[in-house]
């Protein structure tokens, strides 16, 4: 019984012994848990959207002879006229000459002779008119115009008939023509643009495609200019070019030069041109041709306050007028007016505004 009593005494020891305490501490034995890496996805860029284009308006027409844009497309049908115009002291104020797209100041027999282009504006009475020259064709017939003259001596004819189709000439008896009282003449006669063309109702226009190459960003490589004198020498005409916020304002012979009417009541506005160039020809000692226009020389472009030192080449009478750089592209002009000064080598270029009697515009 004692014994008894005791094992089951030991036996409850025992039994509290395991459960207090602090319970022992157990390693843990499993798989180690690979360790994972989170990589953040890169960002992906957001595309670039591109603006849509501004549609580029195509360029609109423009007048041939004068490169300015127009709205009216039958131009292109109007035959361009073409008037030889005198320029002796005694001519002054000359007739159309401010509403010519192009003038050609052409030396002939120790003076010089005007040609007035005429095709974007003008109307109404031209001139005075004085004789046509042998040279005439290979001049200014590429224009194709309606040649206006009052007559040329005998064997010039042949030439100016086989280089004009369509001529309206005082000598020949036509209509139209008038002497005005007031001047003395040769320098009195004039005619109405609108009676030129009225005589040649089928002549055709110049069409579309511009005379010159015209662009209203001047080109590189001009020398800035205040003006500049053509002097003729033995042809006896001093042409001087002042630039102004108005464009290249005329002189001739040290006074303005204007324009005005046949009664010489009313004196019109400065002559001003947006181009002017200045071609240098070899002269002949011929009276029937005293200047070579064709073939190709140097050449003087003025715009835009700037000259541009190149080239003139004008291979055949059919050819018109172009104007090179040194590397031999285009010299193009600003649109607008233009005045072809052709000039004997044997003259001079003098650089400078000229000195004007009054003053550029005035007078």
């Amino acid at each position: 019984m004692r014994l008894r009593s005791f094992l089951t005494l030991l036996l409850l020891v025992s039994l509290l012994a395991a459960c207090g305490g602090d319970d022992p501490e157990v390693e843990a034995t499993g798989t180690p848990v690979a360790e994972v890496t989170t990589t953040a996805p890169e960002p992906t860029e957001t595309p670039t959207v591109k603006p849509t284009p501004e549609p580029t308006e195509e360029p609109g027409p423009v007048a041939p002879l004068t490169g300015e844009a127009i709205t009216d497309e039958t131009l292109f049908e109007l035959p361009v006229v073409a008037v030889k115009i005198d320029n002796d002291i005694d001519a002054r104020p000359q007739v159309g000459l401010d509403a010519a797209d192009v003038v050609i100041v052409e030396p002939i027999e120790g003076l010089t002779r005007l040609v007035a282009i005429l095709h974007s504006d003008g109307s109404g009475e031209v001139g005075p008119v004085r004789s046509g020259r042998r040279v005439d064709p290979q001049l200014f017939g590429a224009f194709q115009p309606i040649f206006a003259f009052s007559g040329a001596a005998g064997p010039n004819y042949p030439a100016i008939d086989g280089g004009f189709p369509n001529t309206v000439v005082n000598d020949r008896n036509q209509a139209g023509w008038r002497r005005e009282g007031t001047r003395s003449a040769p320098h009195n006669l004039f005619i109405p643009l609108e009676t030129i063309r009225e005589r040649f109702p089928d002549a055709a226009g110049p069409g579309a495609t511009p005379v010159f190459a015209f662009d209203e960003t001047a080109p590189a490589g001009g020398t800035e200019t205040d003006g500049f004198t053509v002097d003729y020498g033995r042809f006896r005409t001093l042409s001087g070019w002042t630039w102004t916020d108005e464009g290249w304002v005329r002189s001739q012979d040290g006074t303005p030069h204007r324009s005005g009417e046949p009664d010489r009541t009313v004196e019109g506005d400065p002559i001003v041109a947006d181009n002017v160039v200045v071609l240098t020809v070899e002269t002949t000692g011929s009276q029937a041709e005293p200047v070579v226009v064709l073939g190709e020389g140097p050449a003087r472009i003025h715009r835009d306050g700037q000259v541009f030192e190149g080239t003139w080449s004008k291979p055949t009478a059919e050819d018109q007028y172009r104007f090179l750089a040194a590397d031999g592209t285009e010299l193009p002009l600003a649109p607008g007016t233009t005045w072809l000064e052709i000039h004997p080598a044997s003259g001079t270029y003098v650089p400078g505004a000229p000195v004007v009697e009054g003053g550029p515009t005035e007078g």
